[in-house]
C-alpha cells in the first residue's frame, strides 16, 4: 500500500443568487516511495504564521515521526521523534497543529507532545535543520485513564486571544489545553 500526503484546496464561490459551487483540487506533494517515514499518516500541519515557507508537516503515526516537505515535493532532512506515553518504543502521532513556531502533536496512546522550530541546534551557531533538537516532549500524558487522541486544532479566541488545543479523545470526546500551560480547560 502507498501512503501520500495530498493538499486538498477548496473554493468556493456563488454561481448565482440561490447557488453555491464547490470545487476541490487535489495535488500529492509525497509518497512512501519519497519519504521511507511516511508510513500511515493521519495529521497535516502549515506553519501558519510563516505562510510562505510553503512547508507541510506530517504526523506519521507508524514510524512514531513527524516529518517536513514542501508543496513541490522537496523533502526537508529533518525528523522529529514523538515519544510514546511509556517513554519505551515508538510513539503513535496522529494529529498536529502548529502555531508557527510550536508544533504540538497527539497520539493514539493518549499524549500531547511539542516540538519548538525556535529551538536551540545543537551545533553552536548553526542555522540547518539537522541541527535542531529532533525529539519533542510530552506535555500531557493521559494514557493511564485510556485517552486515545487521533485529532487535533488549535484556535484563537477572538475577544481574549488565547490559543486553545481541541484534542479529539476517541474514549471521551473532544478536551481542550491552553496553548501556554497545557492545563485543561473546561
Amino acid at each position: 500500500m502507498r501512503n501520500t500526503i495530498a493538499l486538498s484546496a477548496a473554493l468556493m464561490f456563488s454561481v448565482g443568487a440561490d447557488a453555491q459551487t464547490n470545487d476541490y483540487s487535489v495535488t500529492s506533494i509525497v509518497t512512501n516511495s519519497q519519504d521511507a517515514h511516511l508510513v500511515n499518516p493521519w495529521g497535516l500541519a502549515h506553519r501558519s504564521k510563516h505562510p510562505h515557507h510553503n512547508e507541510w508537516w506530517a504526523a506519521d503515526e507508524v514510524s512514531g515521526l513527524s516529518t517536513l516537505s514542501t508543496a513541490n515535493g522537496d523533502i526537508a532532512p529533518i525528523v522529529v521523534t514523538v515519544p510514546p506515553a511509556s517513554g519505551d518504543g515508538t510513539g503513535s502521532p496522529t494529529g498536529i497543529a502548529s502555531n508557527g513556531l510550536l508544533f504540538a502533536f497527539v497520539t493514539l496512546d493518549g499524549t500531547i507532545s511539542t516540538w519548538d522550530a525556535t529551538s536551540k541546534p545543537s551545533k553552536p551557531g548553526e542555522q540547518c535543520y539537522e541541527c535542531h533538537v529532533s525529539a519533542a516532549t510530552i506535555v500531557v500524558n493521559n494514557s493511564a485513564r485510556g485517552a486515545s487522541y487521533q485529532g487535533l486544532t488549535i484556535a484563537k479566541n477572538v475577544t481574549s486571544g488565547a490559543e486553545t488545543y481541541y484534542v479529539a479523545n476517541a474514549n471521551e470526546g473532544v478536551e481542550a489545553y491552553d496553548a501556554t500551560s497545557f492545563s485543561p480547560l473546561t
